[in-house]
C-alpha cells in the first residue's frame, strides 16, 4: 500500500449572517492511502471547524457515494475501509 498526500478542500457557506460568510480551507494530508480516505479527512475537517466556528443547521456534502451512504446509515461500526474509521468516528461524533 501507497501512502501519499492529498489536498483537502472545505468550503464553508454561512448564511446565519448578513453579509453572507464564506471562508475556504486548503488543507494537506500528508498520509493518505484513497479517495474515500482523503473525502472522509475533509469531513471530518469540516466537522471539527464549524464546531469551533459555533455553526448551527449545518448541511454535509460529499460527492463520494460510499462514503455518503455508510454516514446516513444507523451503524457507524464498519467503515468501507477500516483506514478511514478515525476520521469516520470524528465526524459521526459531532
Amino acid at each position: 500500500m501507497m501512502l501519499r498526500q492529498a489536498g483537502l478542500g472545505v468550503l464553508i457557506v454561512n448564511t446565519e449572517v448578513q453579509p453572507t460568510q464564506t471562508v475556504y480551507i486548503k488543507a494537506k494530508l500528508a498520509a493518505c492511502s484513497s479517495v474515500l480516505m482523503a473525502e472522509a479527512a475533509a469531513l471530518a475537517l469540516a466537522v471539527n471547524v464549524t464546531q469551533h466556528m459555533n455553526l448551527t443547521n449545518i448541511t454535509f456534502l460529499s460527492d463520494r457515494e460510499q462514503l455518503v451512504q455508510f454516514l446516513n446509515a444507523a451503524d457507524h461500526s464498519n467503515p468501507p475501509d477500516w483506514r478511514i474509521k478515525h476520521f469516520t468516528q470524528l465526524f459521526s461524533n459531532q
